[in-house]
């Protein structure tokens, strides 16, 4: 399954596979994966730092009010 949605910098692009989710800009590589560890049965977020600078994605940490848009 593949969502994606345009916007000025490039589309981007979320796309289900196997045991998670990746995102990034629409015909780059993948900058964020969010996906299931079976051998340490965690879920992770995989980050990568090159794809981030590349395709101007910037990390913005922020509080559950902030996230539901208080």
């Amino acid at each position: 399954m593949v969502v994606m949605n345009k916007t000025p910098l490039g589309t981007l692009q979320a796309t289900r596979w196997q045991n998670g989710i990746s995102v990034g800009v629409y015909g780059k590589e993948n900058a964020i994966s969010f996906e299931y560890n079976a051998e340490t049965q965690a879920l992770e977020i995989i980050v990568n730092n090159d794809a981030l600078k590349e395709q101007n994605i910037q990390i913005k940490h922020v509080s559950n009010t902030e996230f539901n848009g208080g």
